[in-house]
């Protein structure tokens, strides 16, 4: 793989150190860079941009230590999507988000192929990708097989999992 081709959302993260979201964000730009090149007009629209798709704007000149734990999860999923990568690997990415913002993002995450990336994404939030499409893995599940994301095989695998089927 090359330099950016693969963005990853890690379910850990610990900023250690004062930064602002606005510089978290512009971090995430960094592939399109080369060494000491300074952040385009390019770079600044796209930071905006996702601030504003992700409902973030206000959060651009606080600290990222301000913010709340699902304040920062979203800040983080900003940072990912404007990688601009062809391969998003999200590891649970709807953690300390309410409800609302779960399936927003879940929502967002799953447009991503349309728009010709490849998305692999783990969760243990199931009920959150009723209206999600693609394909759900079980691995818990003692028979692994891909099935069309719905209703009925997100029921079943939530059975699954509760070991009622």
């Amino acid at each position: 793989f090359k330099k950016g081709e693969i963005a990853f959302l890690s379910q850990n993260h610990e900023i250690s150190f004062d930064i602002k979201v606005r510089e978290l964000l512009l971090m995430g730009r960094f592939r399109f860079k080369k060494t000491f090149e300074n952040y385009s007009v390019d770079d600044i629209y796209a930071i905006e941009n996702i601030a504003n798709e992700l409902n973030i704007s206000s959060f651009l000149d606080k600290y990222f230590s301000e913010l709340s734990g699902g304040e920062q999860q979203l800040v983080l999923i900003a940072q990912v999507l404007v990688q601009d990568a062809e391969i998003y690997l999200f590891d649970e990415p709807t953690q300390n988000l309410d409800l609302k913002n779960g399936h927003f993002i879940m929502n967002l995450i799953s447009e991503l192929p349309q728009k010709n990336k490849t998305v692999i994404c783990t969760t243990h939030d199931l009920h959150l990708l009723e209206n999600v499409n693609g394909e759900i893995v079980n691995f818990s599940s003692d028979k692994v097989e891909n099935l069309k994301i719905g209703i009925e095989s997100i029921k079943e695998q939530i059975d699954i999992l509760k070991g009622i089927a």
